[in-house]
């Protein structure tokens, strides 16, 4: 997590550079820079992609330069280090004489996914690491955005499908597997942190962002990101039920940090804002700021993204059809392990749900208020989401082919077989 790291020097044996006349440059080994031209492809997507998620947040880049640094041994994948990003040569350098399309792939995709967090992540920090999901969720789901933009003609965006979706239900459709966010007082060891960093937290996570800009529209979603409140109606909350044992000093580190970045970038700082828990949010309006400028150099949980998302909606004239507010719909893929399956009973037309498992007689060990078979009656479910299209075309099959073929939401339809017995 970029806001608690400190300060290192990097050691790289004889480091070149590629530097445009932009402010990007590309870091690595004299011989893999010059003499093989290993960092061209990374130069050349770089700056699109920072333009293309300036004007996707709304937001310019923060900082006066961008630094892109491959390391020879590096033990993570990539690090989205604030203005000086670090990856694995295998993410970063593309060689044109020896590497593959899938090479290509990789690195125009990874950096994407670090420079989205420039904004979302280091600019607006998660306040726990509970809320890891929304760092890492977000930045796994517009990583497919920000590559689309480089290289337009590949159609990247489909590939959320097979690698985080279809991927990701596998895992989720354990019993072992978790929520996407708990409570901090979970979460207070260094093996707890690291736990974290699952296939849940990123695919699922980007699933879920996915998902939600798919029923909101992305136009709409787009707008929640920019549109947002001018603190009217914040909650100050600073009561040691609602913080984690460990916040309090990892906080003053991460402010002593942010204040460095902050005074180098002559940006105005407050000792309160570490500890501050926004979770009211103004309607919007023509003077509404942007939600990363509502938030910037802040710290914020995942419900101020709702907020700010519902707050979009509500100033909408003509709206989405929604059966419950955005944190109510959200909730319930949120805070309980798994995903649904719903049947449709072809002969009768009636519809049930229940949490999918690969083994139906294991036992989940995780309660959750959500966690329960249910019928028709509840009205913010993927079951609803099925009754109000098909009363809206009236033809049972030609819905049930549509969730197969896009892939919006994580869940799944079953056919029952009862009408051709």
């Amino acid at each position: 997590m970029e806001h608690l790291l400190a300060p290192s020097a990097l050691a790289v044996t004889d480091p070149e550079t590629l530097q445009p006349a932009s402010r990007v440059k590309i870091w690595g080994r004299k011989k893999a820079i010059r003499d093989e031209n290993q960092g061209e492809y990374a130069l050349n997507v770089t700056q699109p992609i920072l333009n293309y998620f300036a004007g996707y947040y709304g937001v310019k880049y923060p900082l006066p330069k961008s630094d892109q640094v491959a390391l020879p041994d590096f033990g993570a994948g990539a690090m989205e280090n604030w203005g000086l990003v670090t990856y694995r040569e295998t993410a970063l350098l593309y060689d044109p004489l020896e590497s593959s399309i899938g090479n290509k792939e990789r690195v125009v995709t990874v950096i994407a996914h670090e420079l989205a967090h420039q904004w979302f992540g280091n600019l607006v920090t998660i306040r726990w690491w509970n809320d890891l999901w929304l760092n890492e969720g977000f930045a796994s789901y517009v990583e497919y955005l920000g590559a689309n933009k480089a290289e337009e003609t590949w159609n990247i965006i489909d590939l959320a499908v097979l690698y985080d979706v279809h991927n990701v239900m596998g895992v989720d459709a354990l019993a072992s597997s978790h929520p996407l966010t708990s409570n901090e007082n979970e979460v207070n060891s260094p093996s707890e942190i690291s736990a974290l960093f699952d296939s849940i937290t990123y695919s699922k996570g980007a699933s879920v962002i996915r998902m939600l800009s798919s029923f909101l529209t992305e136009g709409l979603f787009v707008k929640g990101l920019q549109d947002g409140n001018q603190g009217k109606h914040r909650v100050t909350k600073r009561g040691p039920a609602l913080r984690n044992p460990m916040f309090t000093l990892v906080t003053g580190i991460v402010g002593r940090w942010r204040a460095v970045c902050v005074t180098a970038l002559q940006r105005p700082n407050s000792d309160a804002a570490a500890i501050r828990i926004v979770v009211g949010i103004a309607a919007a309006s023509l003077s509404v700021t942007a939600y990363l400028k509502e938030f910037e150099y802040d710290n914020t949980v995942y419900v101020n993204l709702w907020n700010s998302l519902q707050a979009a909606y509500d100033s909408e004239t003509v709206k989405v059809d929604l059966p419950a507010n955005i944190e109510t719909i959200m909730n319930t893929w949120v805070l309980q392990m798994g995903f649904p399956v719903v049947t449709i009973n072809t002969a009768t037309g009636t519809l049930t749900q229940k949490h999918f498992l690969l083994d139906p007689n294991s036992t989940v060990t995780r309660p959750s208020e959500f966690n329960e078979d249910i019928a028709e009656s509840a009205s913010h479910t993927p079951i609803q989401r099925c009754l109000r299209e098909i009363q809206r075309r009236n033809k049972v099959l030609d819905f049930l082919l549509r969730p197969t073929m896009s892939q919006q939401d994580p869940d799944r339809c079953c056919l029952s077989t009862e009408r051709y017995r």
